[in-house]
């Protein structure tokens, strides 16, 4: 670990404020869309998959990890090099969720989002659990029930339990769906923070400040790493970023439709 330094302070000072308030949001009863909102038609073609949920609980999830950056950073008053990046790892991810299944003009693709989300969901819970296969078959038929009752064609149904969406498409296609970003930046912050999450070498070498504090053999070199400060500032900021765009995506569609 080590120690900010006051520009820098400043700078994750102004993000955290903003956290807050999401934490204050997400810590209420989330609101029900309006309506004849845009949502609110969404939420009915995925029922019992609501959207609304969906967005909402991905959203809990990327606020509580910018909080837990803000908890570690004020009250340690220091940066843990791994741990950092990868608290903001989970804070793009999640909050990128919301943009890829909301971004999308027409209902159709909304509600194929959604249901490819959830059988993604479905899998992951089935590997876990080790679940018998009838499980897994029959929540397969239940989202294509879903997909069918919705009016989504024939080849849509078919790719509802296709290979889940890889999380590096929605990251990348949120950031393009994101006024303040685009979706390479977006894609290169979640994958230097994934990087760092897996103690990859690349990201080690990459994100991180570097000392040499020995030679072990000609050309191999003992390194004491600590997180870089403009680095730390700049995937906050990504992650900040992110989930502005994806409350403001949120508050558009829950709003009665004129």
């Amino acid at each position: 670990m080590h120690e900010l330094d006051d520009e820098t302070k400043r700078r994750l000072g102004e993000i955290f404020a903003v956290v807050e308030l999401w934490q204050r949001r997400v810590s209420d009863v989330a609101t029900r869309p309006e309506a004849g909102s845009s949502l609110a038609g969404d939420d009915a073609a995925t029922d019992p998959y609501q959207m609304s949920h969906s967005a909402h609980l991905a959203m809990a999830s990327a606020v509580d990890h910018l909080n837990a950056l803000q908890s570690l950073v004020r009250g340690a008053q220091a940066v843990h090099p791994y741990a950092s990046f990868t608290i903001l790892r989970a804070a793009i991810e999640n909050a990128s969720v919301p943009l890829w299944l909301l971004a999308p003009a027409g209902r159709q693709e909304r509600v194929l989002r959604r249901l490819r989300l959830q059988w993604g969901d479905a899998q992951d819970f089935h590997n876990v659990t080790g679940g018998a296969p009838d499980d897994l078959a029959s929540r397969k038929a239940k989202l294509q029930e879903v997909g069918r009752e919705a009016g989504l064609s024939q080849d849509a149904i078919a790719t509802i339990a296709a290979r889940p969406v890889a999380y590096s498409t929605i990251v990348q296609i949120a950031g393009e769906a994101n006024p303040d970003l685009t979706g390479d930046m977006a894609l290169f912050c979640w994958r230097s923070c994934s990087g760092m999450a897996h103690a990859k070498p690349w990201a080690t070498l990459s994100v991180l400040e570097q000392e040499q504090i020995g030679e072990v053999a000609a050309g191999v070199l003992d390194l004491r790493v600590t997180a870089s400060d403009s680095n730390l500032v700049t995937m906050a900021l990504a992650g900040m970023l992110m989930t502005n765009a994806a409350w403001g995506l949120i508050d558009d569609r829950a709003k009665r439709l004129i």
